[in-house]
């Protein structure tokens, strides 16, 4: 049996039991030993640690958040347990929307793969949906701001009628708007839109 990555307690400590204080970052050169533990507290670990490590490298991040979470699928943890670390390590891990759907997808192939679709299709469909509803309140929001610097403010109809298209409509505006020339531009691509 290997030896926990965890520190001991102090044996002369009242609190020994209750309390070990560590310095986290300590454990950066003890990397394959926190993920080789079977305490799931050394994955958390290890995950504060990737979440500084991959600041700057999202792609980076989406891997070892995907490695992370196999680690807690093959410790043969009970489902409650994994989905509660993996809210705090899809806390810490953090992704742009592309990467996010990236990793979810890659996750769904996993899960597939081994037989153990511990986040449900239920919980998926909802993270995707929001994921989706996030991606299309941006592409709103620079259509918008794209449109109110061309031409000035749109009333509050114009304003209305985009936030209610579709995602595709909006990428297709995002691309006419390049186009148009003047406010009537605008006017009749939305009434081609509502026909």
């Amino acid at each position: 049996m290997m030896d926990s990555a965890l520190p001991p307690t102090e044996s002369d400590s009242p609190w020994k039991d209750l309390f070990v204080s560590i310095k986290l970052l300590d454990y950066l050169d003890r990397m394959d030993q926190l993920l080789e533990d079977e305490n799931p507290f050394a994955i958390a670990i290890a995950a504060h640690l990737r979440a500084i490590q991959t600041k700057q490298d999202r792609q980076l991040r989406k891997q070892w958040k995907l490695e992370l979470l196999k680690l807690l699928y093959e410790r043969g943890l009970s489902r409650e347990r994994i989905v509660g670390l993996f809210k705090f390590i899809d806390w810490l891990l953090s992704l742009p929307e592309g990467l996010e759907l990236e990793f979810w997808q890659s996750l769904s192939a996993y899960e597939q793969e081994r037989r153990m679709p511990y986040v449900t299709s239920v919980e998926r469909i909802g993270l995707q949906k929001g994921i989706q509803q996030g991606i299309q309140q941006g592409e709103v929001a620079v259509v918008l701001r794209q449109l109110n610097r061309r031409f000035g403010p749109l009333s509050t109809a114009q304003t209305t009628e985009i936030q209610g298209l579709a995602l595709d409509q909006t990428t297709a505006l995002s691309e006419s708007l390049l186009d148009f020339t003047s406010m009537a531009d605008l006017e009749a691509w939305l009434s081609q839109q509502e026909g």
